[in-house]
């Protein structure tokens, strides 16, 4: 494992990988940059960390206490990973941290438009607090039905808060909510979204059901990065062939909501997997038909 920063910050994973991978032809460069911000004697706690790795995909995992050290580690990985691979997946499971370091890490993670996601199997403890602004920067958000995603409003540093007097007191505060509403607002966000957040008192944790992420867009993709997205497959397929397509998806989401509520398995999970096979067994997907069996 190589750490990059002395105490805490980011980690890469290496993973067996053979030939000229994505993985292999930054290896170089990693090793380098290893080298240069850790140091001798180093040692590393895995906040941030390259947990995955294919052919055009990474996966990143944020985990712990989000903190401003961590704003400049993040956008260094980045840099450095975004070159070799096209799809970048920033995995949350954090319990939060600093608000306006989140901010920034979003700002760095709608730019580049990498996607994030909230895992929804143990030992995942899920996305809360500061986090969820991470989440919300999100080109694509996967929330998934056992995904644990937690909301409150934001508060400052307990001693420097208690130092204020009555109107410095409001007068941050309000900048501080207004700052949150502002960048939720530009991350596509539904209004309700802060303010449910501000009805949370910081000492406690409000958790979001899925169809609570669905309604405030915590899980969803943008709207510009989704356009992009069909214009490159227009590009590569044709328009018939990509209307297909989308008529074929609509097709498939109704198949699987009428076969998810005609069963009553506890495993919704495991179900939806179920009702997908079969509708794609019955009906392939237009852009990717399955081979002719040989005679």
């Amino acid at each position: 494992m190589n750490c990059f920063g002395r105490s805490r910050g980011l980690c890469v994973v290496r993973g067996k990988t053979g030939g000229d991978t994505p993985m292999n032809k930054l290896g170089k460069g990693l090793f380098a940059v290893t080298l240069i911000l850790l140091g001798a004697g180093g040692t590393c706690r895995a906040d941030v960390k390259v947990s995955a790795l294919s052919e055009n995909f990474a996966r990143l995992e944020v985990t712990g206490t989000i903190t401003k050290s961590d704003v400049a580690r993040f956008s260094e990985l980045v840099a450095l990973l975004r070159p070799a691979f096209e799809i970048l997946d920033v995995d949350l499971n954090s319990p939060g941290g600093d608000v306006f370091a989140a901010m920034q890490i979003g700002e760095i993670v709608r730019r580049e438009w990498l996607m994030t996601s909230v895992p929804d199997e143990p030992p995942a403890e899920g996305c809360m607090s500061a986090c969820v602004l991470i989440l919300a920067a999100g080109a694509v958000r996967i929330v998934g039905g056992d995904s644990r995603v937690g909301i409150h409003r934001p508060y400052f540093d307990q001693v420097l808060f208690a130092g204020l007097d009555r109107p410095q007191a409001k007068v941050r505060y309000d900048a501080l909510s207004q700052s949150v509403a502002t960048y939720l607002a530009r991350m596509g966000m539904s209004e309700r979204l802060h303010q449910e957040m501000m009805k949370v008192p910081s000492q406690t944790v409000r958790l979001l059901s899925y169809d609570e992420s669905t309604i405030f867009n915590l899980s969803g993709e943008d709207p510009g990065y989704s356009e992009w997205l069909r214009a490159k497959k227009v590009a590569k397929y044709g328009e018939a062939k990509i209307r297909e397509f989308d008529d074929w998806k609509i097709r498939s989401e109704e198949y699987v909501a009428r076969c998810k509520r005609s069963s009553s398995s506890p495993d919704e999970k495991q179900h939806w997997l179920q009702c997908s096979g079969e509708f794609s067994s019955r009906f392939p997907n237009p852009l990717f038909p399955r081979p002719l069996k040989s005679q």
